[in-house]
């Protein structure tokens, strides 16, 4: 029998959770990521979602979410950052009177001490 085919389960609860969940639980709370600009927080039930990054697949499961910018992620795509598409528009509490748009193009020169860069 293969690792992959071992997974534990909760028969009252109709859970299940793979042995690498068990063994290596992902964090709570991301900090600093290279695939989203704002804190991700581990969704602790399962929910239907479409990922947010590059693969797009609609799932069911625990996700990373941005409460800021109303996305989620698949536990891989968030430690994949070049797969990550973004939102072509986000509402930000940093900028309340409308909705940013995404913009493509080398970053403007300056820093506004809210973002990381």
């Amino acid at each position: 029998m293969e690792i992959v085919d071992l997974f534990y389960r909760c028969g009252i609860c109709d859970f299940d959770m793979d042995l690498h969940c068990a063994k290596y639980l992902p964090p709570e709370v991301i900090d600093v990521s290279e695939t989203h600009c704002h804190k991700l927080i581990l969704v602790k039930t399962q929910i239907h979602f479409d990922c947010d990054a590059k693969c797009g697949k609609t799932a069911y499961g625990f996700p990373y979410e941005c409460h800021e910018c109303d996305v989620a992620f698949h536990l891989d795509c968030v430690w994949q950052p070049s797969e990550v598409k973004h939102p072509s528009e986000v509402n930000h509490s940093s900028h309340s009177l409308h909705p940013l748009k995404l913009i493509m193009g080398p970053l403007p020169d300056y820093f506004d001490g809210k973002c990381r860069r």
